[in-house]
């Protein structure tokens, strides 16, 4: 039989191979690990890219959805459309150019309202008769996207006549009142309380306070009885209670944003002498 041969290996050998192993192992860690940090780090990148990418799409979405749709890019967003002046009279009819369906509506009513007013007052100049209403004009404020435009319409007897606009010149469609009494984190009854508070207060200002009215017509050299003194007292009550009425003091007053940004109405105010009611802007400071 042969001897078997058995291979000796010394404990330095030994403490060598093993070394060796252990480095090789770490090696293939090392490399695998790298390997992975080096994929994440690529996966991170494109991440980045892509958001990058996106924000910069949707600010550029931002920017056109923002971009205001003129009809004319040479005009303003108001312009006169139609114009007649004299020593007699003023008249200056606007046109909002805006392109959108609720803008062409708006420049249709205002159209086809005030220019016959213009002719009727023209013709009358044409025949030697006087002239009734002094003049037409417009005022125009932007509040962030809100483009108010009110026009007026003034008669020679001291009573001036309002409309009013409201449109949103990014999107062009109108803007009703529940939206601009929202804009100042407002609840509809607490901004109906404050117009109901305005509108007996411009009452009050016309008219003085009934005590100090009836006072007055008591002393005054005329001589009221005393039976029309009550009688303008009933008056007094009724005008007022219209003014500061529910139907008077709605949410479907018209109303716009001014140049400061704060929210006008324009208030009816019934009368104790002369037309029954006349229309005035009251500026609601809020």
């Amino acid at each position: 039989m042969e001897d078997k041969k058995t291979i000796k290996i010394g404990l330095e050998t030994a403490i060598c191979i093993f070394i060796i192993i252990i480095l090789l192992i770490a090696l293939v860690l090392m490399y695998f690990y790298y390997n992975r940090r080096s994929q994440n780090v690529e996966n991170t990148n494109s991440n980045i890219a892509e958001k990058v990418e996106n924000n910069i799409d949707n600010e550029t979405s931002k920017i056109q959805a923002k971009k205001i749709n003129k009809l004319d890019e040479s005009k303003d967003i108001v312009y006169s459309s139609y114009s007649k002046y004299s020593s007699e009279y003023s008249y200056s009819i606007p046109y909002i150019n805006i392109d959108s369906v609720d803008a062409k509506k708006i420049n249709t009513e205002i159209e086809s309202y005030y220019k016959p007013l213009v002719e009727e007052e023209l013709k009358n100049e044409s025949e030697g008769l006087s002239i009734n209403m002094g003049n037409i004009k417009y005022n125009s404020y932007i509040n962030d996207n809100i483009l108010s435009v009110i026009v007026s319409n003034a008669y020679i007897y001291d009573c001036t006549y309002y409309k009013v606009y409201n449109l949103d010149i990014y999107n062009g469609t109108v803007v009703n009142n529940t939206d601009i009494i929202s804009l100042k984190n407002m609840t509809e009854s607490k901004f109906l309380d404050k117009l109901k508070e305005l509108y007996q207060n411009k009452f009050i200002s016309e008219y003085g306070s009934k005590e100090k009215r009836i006072s007055s017509m008591r002393n005054a050299p005329a001589g009221w009885t005393e039976s029309e003194l009550q009688e303008q007292s009933k008056l007094y009550d009724k005008q007022l209670n219209k003014t500061i009425s529910a139907n008077n003091c709605s949410i479907k007053t018209p109303m716009f944003l001014n140049e400061n940004g704060k929210i006008c109405v324009i208030a009816t105010i019934y009368s104790l002498a002369g037309a029954n009611s006349y229309e005035h802007i009251i500026d609601t400071n809020i």
